[in-house]
């Protein structure tokens, strides 16, 4: 199962299983991000990844 922690404050989410790591080894940490083009909310992951969460059209 995959669990996300949110720090609302300092914009970050991580999961809560500390057994998960990233393609580097690393536990996956994002930060929460708007998209410049439409404003639509994003995560980009440390590892460089980015998922974008915009409204349904």
């Amino acid at each position: 199962m995959f669990f996300l922690r949110v720090g609302r404050r300092e914009g970050r989410v991580r999961y809560a299983n500390r057994r998960c790591v990233d393609s580097d080894g690393r536990p996956p940490v994002a930060t929460i991000d708007k998209n410049q083009m439409n404003g639509d909310a994003m995560l980009v992951w440390a590892d460089g990844r980015t998922i974008y969460y915009g409204q349904a059209r």
